[in-house]
């Protein structure tokens, strides 16, 4: 029997493997923040009980359910998690999605830092991070799986003066350096190509999430990842555990003729090939204010018109900098701990 009418519990989901892409959210009514060194550890209790979305279907069928249902409370304890205050959040009719993770990327080269971004065409439309939900049990139970995942299916960096593709060489890794990169590169036509090792370092962040596992009533299983930086998405209700990752590119590549940004999450037969975007990371900008993009990526090569020769930019125009929810809570959080000076944007 389901937790919830019309979705099945988290174990009937397993069961069934019935994942789109795939992706695996459970839906969580209670959760507990306790401060902890600069920020918070939430805890998140799940049971083979607890019901699952493993659907595009199930998901926009749960986001209806809860359409016009008070925020106040879940506005509230993200406020106090943000402030790193202990706070506990309990409504059985408005839950969340867990989990999602990602990376906020930072490029740097010559000196410059730039938060590179991909602008998505789907609500909320604007500029993300490279980021996602689970796709099976051990993402639920180790976030940080699923933020490593998505940067290394979603933002490809080739080098058009060699040729050869980066692949991040990541520290404490959970996959190869290699892992992911296959099928897309495939999918650009750059799968003849070499392959370089880019060492990459990653900012700890003050946050964690501990995962505790009630399973067939008996055994608990508990996992506690760190480094993070939380952000509850009041509007998508996503709990994002999201890391930055530092991307040093070697100064004698040059952003306009050398160095290309892809998009490689799989669509289809093809690949998504988002708009792929550099923003300054040292720029402060207002609530709603023109940002600078100097270097704008797709199709394969860089766009020399920058955000108006880009399609989905040029439908979108009146979100052409605007931030998705995780994107502009990820700054906030990002700022406040030292690594950047861009504030939060109410998008």
């Amino acid at each position: 029997m389901s937790a919830d009418p019309g979705f099945p519990t988290l174990w009937e989901a397993l069961a069934r493997r019935d994942c789109e892409g795939p992706f695996l959210s459970v839906l969580v009514h209670e959760l507990e923040a306790l401060p902890r060194d600069g920020g918070v550890e939430l805890r998140v209790v799940l049971s083979d009980a607890s019901p699952a979305l493993a659907t595009d279907n199930a998901k926009r069928a749960f986001h209806a359910s809860v359409a016009g249902r008070d925020r106040t409370a879940l506005e509230q304890f993200v406020r106090a998690v943000e402030a790193g205050e202990e706070a506990r959040y309990h409504d059985a009719s408005l839950p969340l999605r867990f989990a999602s993770g990602g990376f906020l990327p930072v490029v740097e080269h010559r000196g410059a830092r730039y938060f590179a971004l991909l602008f998505r065409d789907i609500f909320p439309v604007g500029w993300n991070l490279a980021c996602g939900a689970s796709g099976d049990l051990r993402d639920l139970l180790d976030v940080a799986r699923v933020g490593e995942r998505e940067l290394r299916e979603e933002l490809l960096i080739r080098n058009r003066s060699e040729p050869c593709t980066y692949h991040f060489d990541l520290p404490e890794a959970c996959f190869d350096t290699r892992a992911f990169q296959a099928e897309p590169l495939v999918r650009w036509d750059l799968g003849g190509e070499p392959r370089r090792p880019l060492p990459c370092s990653v900012d700890p962040g003050p946050d964690a999430v501990t995962t505790v596992l009630h399973h067939c009533g008996t055994d608990e299983i508990t996992w506690t990842t760190d480094g993070l930086h939380l952000v509850i998405d009041p509007v998508a209700l996503g709990i994002e555990c999201v890391r930055v990752v530092h991307i040093p590119l070697p100064d004698d590549l040059d952003l306009e003729r050398d160095v290309v940004f892809l998009d490689g999450e799989l669509k289809g037969g093809g690949v998504l090939d988002s708009v792929v975007g550099l923003t300054p990371a040292d720029v402060a900008a207002e609530p709603g204010a023109e940002r600078p993009f100097p270097h704008v990526y797709r199709e394969g090569k860089r766009l020399s018109g920058g955000l108006n020769e880009a399609e989905p930019i040029r439908t979108h125009r009146e979100a052409r900098f605007a931030l998705c929810p995780i994107t502009a809570g990820m700054f906030a959080r990002y700022a406040k701990q030292g690594g950047g000076t861009i504030p939060r944007e109410g998008t």
